[in-house]
């Protein structure tokens, strides 16, 4: 049952019936799992999900049915082992469905996605020097039309206008008609090198991001960023010392707000080189 509180002076008759809501919703979760051992370093494995989920507004309220979504996932792939397991992956691909409550509109956004990653650690020297790589591929579009929410504009009009929300959005824009979820990299490379000796342990970091659409329809884009970061730490007893520069080679990248709502998305410089110095003790 959902309605206002009684010691909400100013919500009259109608507004109260307004919001008033009850109802029943049957919630479920089942998962399933099944590995088959290939080889020694081998298996193949195939994971499937399918419940409700609860998606909750912000202050965690619920509004009506709209808050409880269907979540579906299917995902299989291929673990493996080589080398006297100095090198250990997999490979998986995924599909999956899933809403998610827009709180402008009081309505649930159908979203489905699907994937491909690849992950694997080295160890290139035992018990010293560890490399861990990634990469992935991914794709998520909305599966209704654009609702409530602020028009595109040029320049002018983002600068004098922006965040006025109108009704008259075009549903399924000229450049973008699939609706492709903007504001997530489709395609991302990561990379994560470790070397330990002793008490010393030194680090060396990188993520590459493809470019990608920052609004649906697909007037703002974000360049491709490299972002490159380094650490080194040192423990002595119960002490601890560490340095660290974020954005070592001071790449020149941006950040993107959430295009849920908004078709004049905000965008922001991301931070510049950045140094880091930590102290630890254990007690």
């Amino acid at each position: 049952d959902a309605s206002l509180p009684k010691r909400v002076q100013r919500a009259d008759g109608t507004i109260r019936e307004g919001v008033e809501n009850s109802g029943e919703t049957f919630l479920y979760s089942l998962a399933g799992n099944l590995t088959y051992r290939v080889s020694h370093g081998l298996r193949l494995y195939i994971a499937l999900q399918d419940g409700t989920s609860l998606d909750l507004t912000q202050g965690g309220g619920i509004f009506g049915e709209d808050n409880f979504a269907s979540a579906r996932l299917l995902e299989g792939g291929v673990k493996f082992s080589l080398m006297e397991d100095r090198i250990q992956g997999y490979v998986s691909v995924w599909e999956w469905e899933q809403s998610r409550f827009n709180e402008r509109d009081f309505q649930s956004e159908p979203l489905e996605g699907k994937g491909i990653e690849f992950e694997a650690t080295l160890t290139l020297l035992r018990d010293r020097l560890f490399l861990i790589a990634s990469a992935e591929n991914q794709r998520l579009r909305r599966r209704s039309g654009l609702g409530f929410r602020s028009l595109p504009m040029d320049a002018e009009g983002w600068a004098l206008n922006a965040g006025v929300f109108n009704s008259g959005v075009d549903a399924f824009p000229e450049n973008n008609p699939e609706l492709n979820y903007p504001g997530i990299p489709e395609t991302t490379y990561k990379a994560h090198l470790i070397w330990k000796h002793d008490a010393l342990k030194l680090a060396l970091s990188g993520v590459f991001s493809r470019a990608s659409w920052l609004n649906f329809e697909q007037t703002l884009r974000l360049p491709s960023s490299l972002l490159v970061s380094a650490t080194a730490h040192y423990q002595w007893q119960k002490w601890q010392i560490g340095v660290g520069v974020e954005n070592l080679t001071n790449e020149r990248y941006f950040l993107g707000a959430d295009p849920l709502f908004a078709s004049n998305t905000l965008v922001t410089k991301g931070e510049p080189r950045r140094y880091s110095l930590q102290l630890k003790r254990s007690f």
